[in-house]
């Protein structure tokens, strides 16, 4: 009984040995492939050389210039976008769209943290051609208003809103606009999500 006890244990022992030899080859083997087949990183630069031949921007870089038909998506137009996120405080401090500010009517601070928001997101736009002058307009009108302090009912606030409006509708083709009271909801229960 003790020997078959001593040869058990020699074959559980065997066994283990085994499995933890053939454990170890199979590390081994697949370091050995991963270092054999390394991924070699791929050169980019000579990509976007091929496309800048191609007079196409490379495709992970976004248009910059504002563009005709261009959707908002700063990932893929970003002039455009700045154009939009500009409309949308022209337009929240017109009272031509939702807006959320728990209900209350519109501040002072509030009107001058989105004169200075136009104000940033219009330089940020790169425009050539005849609409320039209308972005050069608009930012010198955002100054104008800022210096002024301007708040509700301001007339300059309505002159900002419909120069970047129809730079909207030419450049982004859409007319995103409803009327609001002062508190952000809509009237007659107009109601369109912005874009």
């Amino acid at each position: 009984m003790k020997n078959l006890m001593i040869v058990t244990g020699f074959l559980v022992f065997g066994a283990f040995l085994i499995a933890f030899v053939g454990e170890q080859n199979t590390t081994n083997e697949n370091d050995e492939i991963v270092k054999t087949n390394e991924i070699e990183p791929m050169d980019y630069e000579e990509d976007k050389t091929q496309s800048y031949m191609d007079n196409e921007p490379p495709k992970n870089e976004p248009v910059e210039f504002l563009n005709v038909g261009g959707n908002t998506n700063p990932e893929e137009y970003r002039s455009n976008y700045y154009l939009h996120l500009a409309h949308i405080d022209a337009a929240a401090i017109t009272y031509n769209t939702t807006f959320g500010n728990g209900g209350a009517p519109l501040g002072k601070e509030q009107f001058k943290t989105s004169l200075e928001g136009i104000k940033e997101n219009l330089s940020a736009i790169k425009v050539t051609g005849e609409k320039k002058k209308d972005v050069q307009k608009a930012i010198y009108l955002t100054n104008e208003a800022i210096e002024a302090g301007a708040g509700k009912d301001d007339l300059i606030l309505d002159d900002i809103h419909n120069v970047i409006h129809d730079l909207y509708e030419y450049y982004i083709q859409k007319d995103p606009d409803i009327k609001v009271d002062e508190t952000g909801s809509p009237i007659n229960g107009e109601y369109r999500i912005r874009n």
